[in-house]
């Protein structure tokens, strides 16, 4: 892998996810997005809404990963902690940031209540991540970035976060077979041998009372991916031939 890919972690807070009531749609699609633009997503945590979790879970990942993606635990309930925990972790204080204020001022007018302005209470020294939808804005400090949970705003806030992510290069090419993974499993640690700077990984799926494989071949170097993926799809078809199945 070059140095030029980046690597990212997400965390993911809320009890009702950790509760099943409900479904997280944030990981996934930040995966995809971070995907698409060549960030390695090394890890992905489902955390409670737990100030000490979250500030042990920051300062792990933080510290082992170029970007950490947080989302879920900014609005104005008393279970919304994340803001402080994040502030905490970096040992400053959580305090009204100014234009955060101007914002929620302007966008609740009358409504602006207390509950309501302690969304602009942001960890000092952080830049805002602006929110179309609604006032609340996120934040950015140091390598952290800190969204909502709803998946909407996440996904609206998103943009400004890939403006300033290291890009990489990272291609992806797929190969499928009717093998089954204990018949080729020996090729693909051949492959990951010859060919160091690719990842390969094997997905079975049941479909019609068979196994069927896809084969994922991702590398950061097209040119070598390419090498990867002819070498495997000329070994897979005379391992078919010598077991006498279809590829």
């Amino acid at each position: 892998m070059t140095p030029a890919n980046a690597t990212a972690a997400i965390i993911i807070v809320g009890n009702e996810i950790l509760s099943g009531r409900t479904r997280d749609a944030n990981a996934c699609w930040l995966a995809q997005q971070l995907t698409k633009i060549g960030v390695l997503l090394r890890r992905i945590s489902v955390i409670p809404d737990v100030r000490e979790t979250i500030v042990a879970e920051l300062n792990a990942l933080r510290f082992t990963h170029d970007y950490v993606i947080i989302c879920g635990g900014i609005g104005p309930t008393p279970d919304d902690v994340t803001r402080p925990a994040v502030a905490a972790a970096f040992g400053v204080p959580c305090e009204p940031h100014p234009e955060a204020v101007e914002i929620l001022q302007r966008y609740y007018g009358e409504r602006a209540t207390p509950r309501r302005m302690s969304m602009a209470e942001l960890p000092r020294g952080c830049e805002l991540i602006y929110n179309p939808f609604s006032g609340a804005p996120g934040c950015r400090i140091d390598n952290v970035f800190v969204l909502p949970g709803i998946p909407d705003l996440v996904q609206g806030m998103f943009p400004q976060i890939a403006q300033v992510l290291r890009h990489g290069a990272w291609h992806e090419c797929e190969l499928r077979t009717q093998l089954g993974e204990s018949e080729f499993a020996d090729l693909m640690e051949a492959a990951l041998g010859l060919f160091p700077g690719v990842d390969i990984g094997s997905y079975p799926s049941w479909q019609n009372h068979n196994w069927r494989c896809t084969l994922v071949f991702k590398s950061a170097d097209a040119p070598t991916l390419q090498a990867a993926y002819a070498w495997f799809d000329d070994a897979l078809t005379r391992r078919a031939q010598e077991l006498g199945k279809p590829k």
